[in-house]
C-alpha cells in the first residue's frame, strides 16, 4: 500500500487496503485525489527487499561464499568466524564481468539456483543455467541466461529452484537454511551432527544427511559394522552369519540382532562367526579333533620316514 507524508505537518497517511481511493490516518481520512494530486503531500518510497541473495561467486583466487555475518569469504574456509567482503564490495567485482555469480537464493521461497542447474522457465523445459547477471537499473533483480540462445529469463518467472541436496531418508529435498542431521559415512564415531544447509556444507564429502535425528539414529543402528567375521566381512544389524561353537558340535546360521552387550562379548564362549557356510566348514575341518590315538598310531609305519600327505590320506580313508 502507498504511503504519503505531509510536507508541513509531517503527518503520514496510508492507502486503505480495501479502498484504493481512500487514505487513512489515526485522526482522519482523505480521498486519493486530495493526497496524490496535492503539492502538500509527497510519496514515501519504500525500498523493496531484494528478490535474490547471491550465495557464491567467482574471484581471482577461486570462490567466495556468503557467511552468517553477511560478508563473503573464501569458500574453502568452512568456518564462519571471519569478516570478508561486504555486498557492496562484492557487487562491484561481480558487475565488472559476465557470469561471475555461481549460486543465488530466491528470497521469496529460499529456492537455490546454481550454474548448470536444470530449470523450467516460460515455454522452455529442462533449460540449463549458463550464468547470472545483475540488473543495474533495477536493484535487487537479476537475470538468468540459458542455453536457449542466451535468452534472458527473469528470476521470478522461474517455476522451481533446486535444493542443495537430498536426504538419505525418503530422498527429502533440503534448501538453503533448512535444518538437517548428518554423520560421517563410516559410522565409526556414531556422533550425529546438526546443521543448517548452506553452500559450504553442501560440499562436505563422505557424509550421510537426514531430515530428522531419529532417522539418522535408525540408519546408524542398521548400517554400523558391529564386528568382523573370521573371514573378514563386516557384520551389521540384521546380517546373517554362520556360527561355529568351540566344541565344533554344530554350525548354525543366525541373524545378528539383540542387545549390543552380546555382540561385544560374542567370542567369550569361543564361538567363531563366518560370512559363508564354506568358510565355516573349512574352519571345522582344519580345527576339529577327528582322530583317535589308535588311528594316529596306525597312520605311522615302523621303519619308514613320515610323509605328512600320505599320513593324512591314510587317516581320511
Amino acid at each position: 500500500m502507498k504511503k504519503y507524508k505531509n510536507k508541513r505537518t509531517g503527518d503520514v497517511v496510508e492507502q486503505d487496503g480495501y479502498n484504493k481511493y481512500l487514505y487513512k490516518h489515526f485522526d482522519f481520512n482523505l480521498s486519493a485525489a486530495m493526497v496524490e494530486d496535492s503539492c502538500d503531500w509527497e510519496e514515501i518510497i519504500v525500498d523493496k527487499a531484494p528478490e535474490y541473495t547471491v550465495l557464491e561467486y567467482e574471484t581471482i583466487a577461486g570462490r567466495a561464499t556468503l557467511r552468517k555475518n553477511g560478508t563473503y569469504f573464501d569458500s574453502s574456509y568452512c568456518r564462519d568466524d571471519v569478516t570478508g567482503a561486504t555486498w557492496e564490495e562484492a557487487k562491484k567485482w561481480i558487475e565488472e564481468g559476465e557470469n561471475k555469480i555461481i549460486s543465488i537464493k530466491r528470497n521469496s521461497d529460499r529456492k537455490i539456483f546454481t550454474k548448470n542447474d536444470r530449470i523450467d522457465a516460460y515455454i522452455f523445459n529442462n533449460a540449463q543455467i549458463l550464468g547470472f547477471k545483475l540488473e543495474k537499473h533495477s536493484p535487487g533483480k537479476i537475470w538468468i541466461t540459458t542455453l536457449y540462445g542466451n535468452t534472458p529469463l527473469h528470476l521470478v518467472k522461474l517455476s522451481e529452484g533446486l535444493p542443495l541436496f537430498y536426504t538419505e531418508d525418503n530422498n527429502i529435498p533440503v534448501y538453503e537454511g533448512d535444518e538437517y542431521w548428518y554423520y560421517h559415512s563410516d559410522c565409526s564415531s556414531g556422533t550425529i551432527w546438526h546443521a543448517n544447509a548452506d553452500c559450504v556444507n553442501k560440499r562436505l564429502d563422505d557424509v550421510k544427511r537426514f531430515s530428522t535425528k531419529k532417522a539418522a539414529e535408525e540408519y546408524i543402528a542398521k548400517n554400523k559394522v558391529l564386528f568382523v567375521t573370521e573371514d573378514g566381512k563386516g557384520v551389521k544389524e540384521g546380517d546373517g552369519v554362520f556360527a561355529v561353537t568351540s566344541s565344533f558340535i554344530t554350525m548354525s546360521y543366525t541373524n545378528i540382532c539383540g542387545d549390543y552387550w552380546k555382540l561385544t562379548n560374542k567370542d567369550s564362549d569361543g564361538t567363531k562367526y563366518f560370512s559363508s557356510s564354506k568358510g565355516a566348514q573349512e574352519y571345522i575341518d582344519n580345527n576339529k579333533p577327528m582322530y583317535s590315538k589308535q588311528q594316529i598310531k596306525d597312520g605311522f609305519k615302523k621303519g619308514r620316514a613320515i610323509n605328512v600327505n600320505a599320513f593324512l590320506e591314510h587317516l581320511d580313508k
